[in-house]
């Protein structure tokens, strides 16, 4: 305790933070009847030295709470992204008046000002609309007035010294980012706003390394950058204890230029998140005249000049026509000429009564508005949006007409969901890391240029990276298999094309005593691959030339139908699986939608009578090829075009050592018949045999 000094005390009642309540007591057999408080104690800081020393100019017998400014409500206002204009005290206040029909006008001070500015500003980038350059000298840098300091922490931002705090202080109440530079590391007071050259590097105000790219917007001198644009200040020209003379900067930037770079960079700032909204270019003399005042006010010194102000565009207000019928067309209330201008006036809108409307010029900082629906909705939230009577629209009855694309879609859905299958939706855009895992070529495919984040900016080839990234979020929550669909657009080349994917890992079932594992296989996809295209009468056939990279050689092939190849289907690579840390097995099928709908051919239902003919079966073992699949071996048959041939299924393969290396035994069962007679022994076994004969000689194989 120093002797004439004033500190906070806590007297008898007193409950503190910490949950401690002052009583009456002795401390060395003196009574005390309360206690003096630090920082700590009073809950406005987690350390503390000592006891808290308020300003002179505090009273004594004050309430502490009124001395700080406490005795006060905050609000948490939800500022939508388009109202950036609403992101400041007066943007608010504007709205609030308007409700109230009243005009918001902001206070001005009037600034004296010693011989003249010295600073010379140059703008080399059309990113930059506006810039304002003040001098202030002979200020001294401390700490900021208690209720300064206790104010801006109570808005989420860290108290610094007085000059720092003045520039955020005044971007709460104007909405314009300030900023303020140490005159001393500025080169001949010669400030320039340009874009950087490129493969630079930069420390910012946070101590960290910046690399920039070409079209990063920089403020510098003759001889070095000074900040990042609209972002961050630089370390090497920051306001420091002994600072004495001040330059400060008021501007106004291109919100894409400064969301670009903020974004790449990983920064958000309380100036990049205004300057990302837009700010107007024709309010910033009033955020430097606020400014000004303040840093006058709390650390003296005196204004060199009046501020330089370069504006080689001076941007206009859009002009937008509102007409009478649009505004009743859309709301459906009755108004009066004057009751629209006025709201429009409370809002700071320039109004010209025309003939059936109103031309209403808009100020540069509603960035929001743009065309006649903006300005109709502007008059509805003023009016009151639960005062417009809802109404069905009126609309003549239409028959839809679904598209061929739309119906097969429809019933892909449909049999996929009757089957156990799960849809999943998920966004367009993947991260090209993860393409890259599944070795995916990048080079050619869409790339956003200002995406929302790394993992969202490549417009994705496949469904499969999405799917996958789906199952494995689900394993790491213990969901046990997966059988997954979704049916959505993927980007290649030039163009988009409708997909279907199918992704199907783990058990098909639950497990229990009477439920044995089956785990995801070839042929559980292949089966479902024929459901799907037995609705169109289709038959697929398979190769396996210029596999996808990310599957599986040895259980892996290309769909055809006819000589087109419609989309791929097997298990996934071994190496993809390890890299994913998955132990399941896991299929994927990937349909081209638009060749499926070519190839499908609609047929009516018939009724069929069942021949009441006897049927005669052979089974067929042969020693083909290792080479062989029995879809080469089932396309060689059918194209035979036997007309007693009813069906032939496959019921075993064999490779191991009773048979001969490199050959692998096939076992088909045939079904023949004829529905308008029986069959005899002989008969089947003359087409049979000719059958076999013609496959050993096209084939390789041999009758076992």
């Amino acid at each position: 305790v120093e002797a004439g000094k004033k500190y906070p005390v806590a007297r008898i009642g007193a409950k503190l933070p910490n949950g401690l309540v002052i009583k009456k007591s002795a401390i060395r057999s003196v009574e005390s009847s309360g206690m003096l408080c630090s920082e700590t104690e009073l809950g406005l800081a987690t350390e503390s030295q000592g006891l808290l020393t308020l300003s002179d100019e505090a009273t004594i017998g004050t309430s502490f709470k009124d001395y700080l400014g406490f005795d006060d409500v905050v609000l948490e206002i939800g500022i939508t992204p388009n109202r950036g204009d609403c992101l400041s005290q007066w943007g608010l206040a504007i709205e609030i008046a308007a409700l109230f029909g009243l005009s918001f006008k902001p206070q001005t001070h009037a600034l004296k000002s010693s011989s003249k500015n010295p600073l010379k500003v140059t703008i080399q980038s059309p990113h930059c609309y506006r810039y304002m350059g003040a001098v202030i000298t002979g200020i001294k840098v401390a700490p900021s007035h208690q209720v300064i300091a206790r104010r801006l922490e109570s808005l989420g931002i860290r108290a610094i010294n007085n000059v720092v705090d003045a520039t955020n202080y005044i971007m709460l109440l104007t909405g314009h980012p300030l900023h303020a530079f140490d005159a001393r590391t500025v080169h001949d007071f010669n400030i320039k706003v340009q874009p950087s050259t490129g493969n630079e590097k930069f420390i910012t105000l946070d101590g960290k390394q910046r690399e920039l790219l070409a079209d990063d917007l920089l403020i510098c001198d003759d001889q070095k950058y000074l900040a990042l644009a609209g972002i961050m200040g630089g370390e090497n020209s920051e306001v420091k204890n002994d600072t004495t003379d001040l330059i400060l900067e008021a501007a106004s930037f291109e919100a894409v230029s400064i969301r670009k770079t903020a974004k790449r960079l990983g920064i958000i700032s309380e100036s990049s998140y205004r300057f990302e909204r837009g700010v107007a270019a024709d309010t910033l003399d009033g955020a430097m005249n606020q400014l000004i005042a303040l840093i006058l006010q709390m650390a003296g010194g005196e204004l060199v000049g009046q501020p330089i102000d370069v504006y080689p565009q001076p941007q206009k207000r859009k002009s937008i026509q509102l007409t009478t019928k649009r505004l009743s067309d859309y709301i459906g209330l009755s108004w009066n000429d004057s009751e629209v201008s006025s709201i429009f006036e409370n809002l700071g809108f320039e109004v010209q009564n025309v003939s059936g409307g109103w031309n209403v010029a808009v100020p540069q900082r509603r960035f929001d508005l743009s065309i006649e629906e903006d300005l109709i909705e502007e008059i509805a939230r003023f009016k009151g949006l639960e005062n417009i009577e809802s109404e069905l629209p009126r609309r003549p009855m239409q028959l839809v007409r679904v598209s061929k694309e739309e119906e097969l879609c429809r019933l892909v859905k449909s049999h996929l969901v009757s089957k156990g299958y799960s849809e999943l939706i998920h966004y367009s855009f993947v991260n090209e890391a993860d393409l890259k895992i599944f070795g995916i070529d990048t080079d050619k495919l869409y790339k956003l240029a200002n995406p929302l984040s790394e993992e969202l900016a490549v417009m994705r080839p496949t469904l499969l990276v999405s799917l996958i990234k789906t199952y494995v979020s689900n394993q790491a929550r213990h969901a046990s298999g997966a059988r997954y669909f979704e049916l959505r657009r993927v980007y290649k080349g030039n163009s988009e094309t409708l997909m279907l994917g199918i992704l199907v890992a783990g058990n098909r079932f639950d497990v229990n005593w009477k439920q044995i594992e089956q785990e995801a296989s070839f042929f559980e996809l292949k089966g479902l691959l024929f459901d799907l295209l037995s609705y169109g009468y289709l038959k697929a056939r398979f190769t396996k030339d210029n596999l996808k990279p990310y599957l599986h050689p040895g259980q892996s092939v290309n769909v055809l139908l006819g000589a087109d190849q419609i989309g791929e289907m097997g298990i996934l690579h071994p190496g993809v699986l390890n890299h994913l840390e998955i132990n399941d097995s896991i299929g994927y099928l990937e349909i081209e939608i638009p060749l499926l709908v070519k190839k499908w051919k609609d047929k009516e239902s018939q009724t069929i009578l069942l021949s009441d003919q006897p049927t005669n079966s052979r089974d067929l073992a042969l020693k083909a090829p290792a080479s062989l699949t029995f879809g080469q071996l089932e396309s060689a048959i059918l194209k035979k075009n036997i007309k007693q041939l009813i069906s032939l299924s496959l019921f075993d393969i064999y490779e191991g050592d009773k048979i001969e290396k490199g050959t692998k035994s096939i076992a088909l069962k045939l079904i023949y018949g004829d529905e308008n007679k029986t069959l005899t022994d002989e008969e089947v076994n003359v087409m049979h045999f000719k059958l076999v004969g013609e496959l050993e000689k096209e084939l390789g194989v041999l009758l076992r």
